[in-house]
């Protein structure tokens, strides 16, 4: 379990919260997400004096306490999570951000900020490592290669 010290109110309850525990299975569905509001929404916080209540990226990093292992077995539980994952990558337009971009020869992961940067590509079969490698890469956290 994750406990976190920090000023969070449930979003249900306007209830201040000071202990908050995070189950490894909710961190990891909060990090698949690839998206600050939808994780909040999951995890059921909500941060005063941020916009719409959504923590920054630093803020659920130094809270996701998951082994990357961790990620790639639920990963390759959730076919489905791993191609939404894809697919937000593909909508996002905005920058700085982690980027995944499947192209007829590998996938190519990394982060964009004006260009592409620390750029890593995983073969067509390496489908799920790939996607791993992104919501890693997305959080700020340690990446896979």
């Amino acid at each position: 379990m994750l406990r976190c010290n920090c000023e969070a109110i449930a979003s249900k309850h306007s209830k201040e919260i000071c202990n908050v525990e995070f189950s490894v299975k909710d961190q990891l569905r909060a990090a698949a997400t690839v998206w600050g509001y939808q994780a909040a929404q999951l995890l059921g916080v909500s941060m005063s004096g941020k916009l719409n209540g959504v923590p920054d990226r630093e803020w659920f990093a130094e809270r996701f306490t998951f082994a990357q292992s961790e990620l790639l077995d639920y990963l390759r539980d959730s076919p489905g999570v791993v191609d939404a994952a894809i697919e937000s990558s593909l909508n996002t337009r905005g920058s700085p951000s982690a980027y995944i971009v499947p192209n007829d020869e590998d996938f190519e992961v990394g982060w964009f900020d004006g260009a592409r940067k620390d750029v890593v590509r995983y073969a067509l079969d390496k489908k799920v490592e790939a996607v791993t490698d992104y919501v890693l890469a997305f959080w700020g956290l340690q990446r896979l290669a």
